[in-house]
């Protein structure tokens, strides 16, 4: 085995995604021992099951792709996605409200960062650097940072 394959997250997000698709993936990241798998949260009860009590995170998405969800539906998708057994949430933050230049990205990213410490969940945020320059890099940086 690659040890660099203990680094590799797989990740499939398609609309169009198959179940055939979701069961190459699932068994490629198991030979490989991938560090981990993303898929959406429909292809997460499957998964689960699937990789059974392989050493290999289950990753999600929550937002995705644009983020345009209330915090609510954000909540309620981290939750429920937890529960379906992720280990790790991939939030998409509200590029609207940061680019709006509300305070609403931090407090929303604060309320879903306190769910995943509490249930010793893993949480990135995508923060769609393609749509940043560089100062507003670094202040959304800093608005997750100070989110938790």
């Amino acid at each position: 085995m690659n040890n660099l394959n203990r680094f590799l997250e797989s990740t499939l997000l398609r609309a169009t995604m198959t179940a055939s698709e979701v069961e190459l993936l699932i068994r490629e990241a198991i030979e490989e021992q991938f560090v981990g798998v993303c898929v959406p949260p429909f292809w997460l009860k499957k998964v689960r099951r699937e990789l059974g009590e392989e050493s290999i995170q289950l990753v999600t998405v929550i937002g995705f792709p644009f983020g345009y969800s209330d915090t609510a539906t954000k909540v309620f998708e981290t939750k429920k996605a937890i529960r379906q057994g992720a280990d790790e949430l991939d939030l998409v933050w509200s590029q609207t409200a940061y680019h709006s230049d509300m305070n609403w990205p931090k407090i929303e990213l604060a309320q879903i960062a306190k769910i995943c410490h509490e249930e010793e969940r893993i949480l990135k945020v995508i923060i769609e650097t393609a749509n940043l320059n560089e100062q507003q890099l670094t202040e959304a940086c800093l608005i997750c940072e100070d989110a938790g």
